[in-house]
């Protein structure tokens, strides 16, 4: 994980991966057919624990409350960004070295967005903001592009600015206090979004 998200996956070679883990070629082919299965896993596996620590620092932010929760997510980027081993995203990093929607890791990289999407979905409805849908699409991007440009920039902004667009964002998808908003039971069984 360590050497991909450093060294990017294509210029990490099977040599180097051998001599970090402490072991051969013979032996990471034994466990994994190639090095594309490898780097699958590893996406996988970083997948898996990045959801796990984003899940857990914004229910310890925002308590039970869904809403308090999105806004935290900034905050949790935030310290990641400071961290002095942030470096990217290990999910944006992967999609663009393996730019085709039918690559294994392309794949694999792109389950992590779709979760992370999913997960902001769904505190958008237990929220009661409209369209959870596609207000996590759009909160999504907002994400992303806070990450980029703080690897660009450099400059612990990125997290607080993206936190002032989402909290925008937020605001469009609160229902008129006027409108009726059908339970979520009714609109869970009419199939909306």
């Amino acid at each position: 994980l360590q050497l991909f998200y450093h060294h990017g996956f294509q210029a990490t070679g099977v040599d180097t991966i051998a001599k970090a883990a402490g072991t051969t070629r013979q032996t990471l082919y034994y466990h994994f057919e190639s090095k594309d299965q490898l780097v699958v896993e590893v996406i996988r596996q970083r997948d898996l624990s990045w959801r796990r620590q984003l899940c857990e620092q914004i229910r310890l932010r925002g308590g039970d409350d869904p809403l308090a929760q999105l806004r935290c997510i900034f905050d949790v980027l935030r310290e990641y960004f400071a961290s002095p081993d942030f470096v990217g995203c290990l999910f944006i990093s992967a999609a663009l070295e393996f730019p085709s929607s039918s690559d294994p890791i392309h794949k694999a990289a792109k389950q992590n967005f779709d979760a992370v999407r999913r997960i902001v979905a769904d505190l958008a409805a237990d929220s009661g903001l409209t369209q959870p849908e596609t207000f996590a699409a759009k909160f999504n991007i907002i994400v992303e592009g806070a990450i980029v440009a703080e690897l660009v920039d450099r400059n612990q902004a990125a997290a607080v600015q993206a936190a002032e667009l989402a909290n925008l964002l937020i605001e469009q998808y609160i229902p008129e206090r006027t409108a009726h908003v059908p339970s979520r039971s009714n609109r869970c069984s009419s199939n909306e979004n």
